[in-house]
């Protein structure tokens, strides 16, 4: 369903003051929690005054789960913002009014929790003092819309039927209208399925189309250029997840500034590899048989789309590379794979990539020789005059040879190979090629495939020194950041499982990884699948198994470790 296709239903279920349940199912990251949040504090919602927003993430019983109910309960104009002590005594205050009018003076004493946590406070303790059932049990909530979002991430220690039975005790016996924002993968459990008939009385499954998806992050980029630039490109490889498109957006907005001004080439020879690395980087393990690795994107050029032994897996990544409008990485590649990785973009490598791309742009748009040969080699199939041709290219791009693309450098030089007059002179030309081209250039050239055999057999001599080799830890350290490359995955089998341990702990005055993302991108590969065929599977189980036997090492430690272990215990299942 499209998103306003949904908005226009919840509007007419929050209209009527009703109870029931209306689920709103959609993939990781289409936007479930952003659509609701944004109706709930955009559209005005009469029927129920009272809301309350309840994540499930990490609560471990049904009690824990009405303390939050009670919690988070706001007045419904106010839905924008959080709950706070204001909010928390009004309740209070509300519920004891409700509680002593509807029966005898001293028939219900709460303390519980609100006496523990807040009878020290005067304002508060004078209406909790001497009562002994929990406040939160009490809380009418006839004039309340609940709702409950991350149910997929739920303890470990709270199983789904004992949510859908409280939400069903909510719904018949309290009288509330409730949301829940559900994954997809939860309504194909057989828990689900049982519970669904009784409990849920409306369910709509969200598949937001690229268009909406892209409009809702990108609803606010002022840059009309970039906007289109990006929406095409989005649009073309199909990318409907509302979360990848925000962080393309954080890139975006820290590359723009330096884009200023720049020709429109010079925008979609940055947004468009930049649109694919961000793909690429959140998709390739989840959808590898659609989504090329970086690794394989670094390696493309034109020229292996006409590789007659590429396989089944290779063809289907090249059509996305051809959506994604990308020819090859060319040497700002690295870059914006380190900023899409980390975060933050390093604008000073930016700025010398951005304004040498400017150049070329630049340079192709000129009235040039070259450009004039260019355009009289491409004027129509003749038969007389190609030695000629060939040869006034050949002489043009010999006068501006650090503006010339690697990829029309190349083809000038097969074109030279066509005519023997001019086998003498192309060793020559590629030596003052390479010589007049920048290091980055020349590092990106030597990964290209396709090469012409004289730029193939040069180019050694022209690189500079290799960077030094990847250590274990090294790639370990990159793995657990989420950057998934077979140059990582192919030393990540030397590693033991004490690597892994010192991988986890913590270190003074060390750059240390954050548990909470590290520990779910290693776990992650004991659920992957190479589709690719090149061998990663048993590599995939390694770092799974190693990983869980470093996290127990840890979590035997000391109670801090078992703490920060257990909230990922339930993933934790050695492959032998």
């Amino acid at each position: 369903m499209s998103i306003q296709y949904i908005i226009d239903q919840l509007q007419h279920y929050v209209d009527n003051k009703k109870p029931g349940v209306f689920a709103v199912v959609g993939d990781w990251g289409v936007g479930k929690t952003y659509l609701w949040t944004t109706f709930v504090q955009t559209r005005l919602i009469k029927a129920r005054p009272k809301y309350s927003y309840v994540s499930l993430f990490g609560i471990d019983s049904v009690s824990n789960i009405e303390k939050e109910i009670f919690l988070n309960h706001v007045p419904i104009d106010k839905a924008a913002n959080p709950a706070d002590y204001n909010t928390v005594l009004t309740s209070i205050k509300k519920t004891g009014k409700k509680i002593q009018n509807s029966g005898p003076t001293g028939l219900f004493k709460f303390v519980g929790w609100v006496r523990e946590w807040l009878g020290g406070i005067p304002l508060i303790s004078q209406y909790i003092s001497g009562f002994d059932i929990p406040l939160y049990k009490l809380m009418p909530y006839e004039d309340t819309l609940i709702c409950f979002d991350d149910i997929e991430r739920l303890s470990n220690a709270l199983s789904l039927d004992e949510i859908l039975g409280l939400i069903e005790r909510l719904k018949t016996t309290k009288k509330a209208q409730i949301v829940l924002l559900l994954n997809s993968n939860k309504i194909q459990s057989d828990i689900y399925k049982r519970y669904k008939e009784k409990v849920v009385d409306y369910e709509l499954v969200l598949k937001p189309t690229a268009a909406e998806a892209f409009e809702v992050a990108f609803h606010d980029l002022k840059h009309e250029l970039a906007y289109d630039t990006l929406s095409e490109v989005c649009c073309n490889l199909n990318i409907c997840n509302i979360r990848i498109l925000l962080k393309l957006k954080s890139s975006v907005e820290q590359i723009l500034p330096i884009l200023q001004g720049k020709h429109p080439d010079t925008f979609s020879n940055v947004l468009n590899p930049l649109v694919l690395i961000q793909l690429s980087d959140a998709c390739s393990a989840s959808q590898p048989d659609t989504v090329p690795t970086l690794n394989y994107i670094k390696s493309h050029t034109l020229y292996g789309l006409f590789d007659e032994k590429l396989t089944q897996q290779e063809k289907i990544w090249n059509k996305t590379l051809l959506d994604a409008g990308f020819d090859e990485p060319g040497p700002i590649f690295d870059a914006l794979v380190d900023g899409i990785t980390s975060g933050i973009h390093d604008k000073s490598k930016l700025v010398k990539h951005i304004d040498q791309l400017e150049a070329q742009a630049q340079f192709n748009r000129r009235e040039t020789s070259y450009r004039s040969a260019l355009i009289e080699l491409n004027s129509g199939f003749s038969n007389c005059d190609a030695k000629e041709r060939v040869r006034n290219l050949y002489l043009s791009a010999k006068e501006h040879l650090p503006c010339i693309h690697i990829k029309e450098f190349n083809d000038i030089c097969y074109l030279m190979s066509l005519f023997d007059e001019f086998g003498n002179e192309i060793s020559l030309f590629v030596t003052q090629y390479l010589s007049k081209i920048n290091s980055e250039t020349l590092a990106s050239i030597k990964s290209t495939s396709g090469l012409h055999p004289a730029i193939s057999s040069s180019i050694e001599s022209f690189v500079p020194q290799e960077q030094p080799e990847i250590t274990v830890k090294q790639a370990l350290y990159a793995l657990a950041i989420n950057r998934i490359d077979t140059k990582y995955l192919e030393i990540a089998p030397q590693a033991s499982e004490e690597d892994y341990y010192e991988l986890l702990m913590r270190k003074p005055d060390a750059n240390n990884l954050n548990l909470d993302d590290a520990i779910p991108y290693l776990l992650r590969f004991g659920v992957m699948h190479d589709a690719s065929d090149q061998g990663h599977d048993l590599i995939y189980q390694d770092i799974y198994n190693k990983t869980c036997r470093a996290l127990r090492r840890h979590g035997s430690e000391s109670p801090l470790n078992q703490f920060l272990v257990e909230k990922h215990l339930g993933q934790i299942d050695i492959i032998e």
